[in-house]
């Protein structure tokens, strides 16, 4: 007894940030007190400063809310600084790097600390294979998605991610043991139901993916991509009332949802009821108007539709206000004012959209650009064809 009172001041001062912490994920979440978060944990921080912990905890809360994936670095990158073998925090910095678009070469170097650092780690792999895949280097992305399987042969994850990679590859026969495997080692886990049902369209084993998309929505209802996916296939099958019907009931059922209302809209505008397409976008843009793809839908469709340009250049406009990045609506703009006969607008946006790495080589035999292609401008700013190299 003398002991272990003789000990507790001591086990006290090392516990005493934990407790806190303890305490305020239990007022948290028994509570309900979410909105009030941040301002706990920088309480908790104020008090702890040089606790990992804390730090931790608040860069997890602001990467989660992705509100200020900033200050979630800077807060995860000192709780490393205080505690390097903190595997919990390379990994959510990770997370973190990954969401910002201008991190990836900071996400690669992460990534090979954590190769050093945890060399048996499966996760590491994962992320590399990610960053590999978005430099489009395959084989380099196929290794590491393999090693982390190679790692951890019971982590379904590994798995997981090793089956959206072949699906992005269109390896479909290669893909389906993958998300077999992926499924049994975590049947729980819905989002691993969806690649496995595209692998199964794909392969035109319909009647099976009908079946993996209607369980998924019996579990996700309001998750749009299962009811778009469903729609799609019943589009394929010429089956257009029951494409119509399901579309609609995910509707009924997330009616606030614009993703739904684009699902319909491309069903639509794929079985050439344009007119019908064209509201659905545009109740999609008056259900969230900062979401940019439902105006460069819109835009696309009264440009290849209906010749409708100006309006078409409206929205492209408007959508690349909100995401300047996007080379095809600038690609598509210059199309549009080409069209027009202007050609210094045409081909300021055509500059813009190859210097964002639009696909050079469409550009020699779009139609659209056939005005442009009269001008030695347009070799200068495109290349020369593809046969010429």
């Amino acid at each position: 007894m003398l002991t272990i009172l003789s000990i507790l001041p001591g086990l006290l001062k090392e516990y005493y940030p934990l407790i806190f912490i303890i305490i305020f994920y239990a007022f948290i979440f028994v509570w309900g007190r979410v909105a009030e978060n941040e301002q706990y944990l920088m309480m908790i921080l104020k008090l702890f400063p040089k606790n990992a912990q804390a730090h931790f905890d608040l860069g997890y809360f602001l990467s989660q809310k992705n509100t200020d994936l900033d200050k979630a670095e800077k807060e995860l990158r000192q709780a490393i600084a205080i505690k390097p073998q903190f595997y919990s925090a390379y990994y959510e910095l990770l997370s973190v790097l990954e969401k910002k678009t201008n991190g990836e070469l900071d996400l690669e170097k992460q990534c090979q600390k954590m190769f050093l650092l945890f060399p048996k780690d499966p996760f590491a792999y994962i992320h590399m294979g990610h960053i590999y895949r978005s430099r489009d280097l395959s084989v380099e992305a196929e290794q590491c998605y393999k090693k982390a399987i190679a790692l951890a042969p019971r982590l379904s994850n590994a798995y997981d991610n090793y089956a959206r990679f072949l699906v992005s590859q269109e390896k479909f026969l290669e893909a389906e043991p993958v998300c077999r495997k992926a499924i049994e080692l975590e049947p729980g886990k819905a989002s691993s139901y969806l690649p496995f049902a595209y692998v199964l369209l794909k392969l035109e084993k319909y009647p099976a993916a009908e079946k993996q998309y209607l369980r998924l929505i019996a579990r996700t209802p309001k998750d749009p991509a299962p009811y778009i996916m469903l729609g799609e296939l019943f589009r394929i099958q010429n089956r257009y009332d029951d494409a119509e019907k399901i579309l609609k009931k995910a509707i009924s059922v997330c009616p606030q949802d614009e993703n739904m209302l684009e699902g319909l809209a491309e069903f639509y505008e794929r079985s050439g009821r344009i007119d019908e397409a064209e509201q659905a976008y545009r109740k999609a843009i008056d259900l969230n108007p900062g979401e940019s793809s439902n105006y460069f839908q819109l835009g696309m469709l009264l440009h290849l539709q209906h010749q409708r340009y100006a309006e078409a250049e409206v929205l492209f406009l408007k959508g690349l206000e909100l995401n300047p990045q996007d080379e095809t609506a600038l690609y598509n703009l210059a199309c549009i004012k080409s069209i027009l006969q202007d050609s210094e607008s045409a081909f300021h946006y055509l500059q813009m959209a190859i210097e964002k790495n639009f696909d050079r080589t469409w550009a020699w035999d779009d139609k659209d650009l056939e005005w442009l292609r009269k001008e030695s401008r347009f070799a200068e700013i495109v290349g020369v064809r593809p046969e010429k190299k």
